[in-house]
């Protein structure tokens, strides 16, 4: 009865992690082992986690967004099932933070292994340039370390958009190395501005914020996106 508590801000890394684990049911009988449900149907997705998997050896039952902190009795009550979850079900709950000190935290954390997934804070270029290059790494796509910090400056901590250019940046090369003008006619800066903003609210600089803001709004730069940075 593998359990897992997928928690954290990074929704794009549990994506990929719950990719992982529903990459592991066999592809033909996919829509009968692999289900998703809402927190409200958590009964249901309790007693279908109880039922063996469907001509496969596995199934995935996936309790999206949930918040812990809501979690009553009933929820409780319907959590003491996970003892007698069979071995072939992998049950994966997913939420943005969980509270562990909560009844419930405590009860999951007693059968379920926790995975934290958080977002790169954007002024932390040192982090962003190691997740640049372990990533790099496992495409195996050489990069020099001017190129890394380029990246890191271009890019931010958007980690889908990190894996896509390192993607393009791969094809190109094609094994072969890249020279820094390559990657940079390749991979454009669009947060550079927005990662100087970031840094400048971070030292309470309100004139450089002022004028940072005020050269991101005149490009027609996206709210969210200066947000997200």
């Amino acid at each position: 009865m593998p359990t897992y508590l997928l928690i954290g801000e990074d929704t794009y890394s549990i994506q990929q992690k719950l990719t992982v684990f529903k990459s592991k049911l066999d592809s033909t009988w996919l829509a009968f082992n692999l289900h998703i449900y809402a927190l409200e149907a958590l009964a249901e997705a309790i007693a279908t986690a109880r039922t063996p998997p469907l001509a496969d050896t596995k199934r995935v039952v996936v309790v999206e967004n949930c918040q812990f902190n809501q979690f009553g009795e009933q929820q409780l009550e319907i959590l003491q099932m996970l003892p007698s979850l069979p071995i072939s079900t992998t049950l994966i709950f997913t939420g943005k933070s969980i509270d562990q000190r909560l009844k419930v935290a405590k009860h999951l954390l007693k059968y379920a292994k926790l995975h934290e997934f958080e977002i790169i804070a954007p002024w932390r270029t040192d982090l962003i340039e190691a997740a640049i290059a372990h990533r790099a790494k496992q495409q195996k796509l050489a990069l020099t370390q001017p190129v890394v910090s380029y990246l890191a400056s271009a890019i931010g901590n958007d980690l889908a958009r990190m894996d896509s250019e390192l993607t393009k940046l791969r094809v190109y090369a094609n094994g072969q190395p890249l020279s820094f003008t390559e990657v940079k006619r390749l991979v454009s800066s669009t947060t550079h501005s927005s990662l100087q903003l970031a840094e400048s609210m971070r030292k309470g600089d309100v004139a450089l914020t002022m004028q940072l803001l005020h050269e991101l709004r005149s490009t027609a730069e996206i709210p969210l996106v200066i947000l997200s940075t």
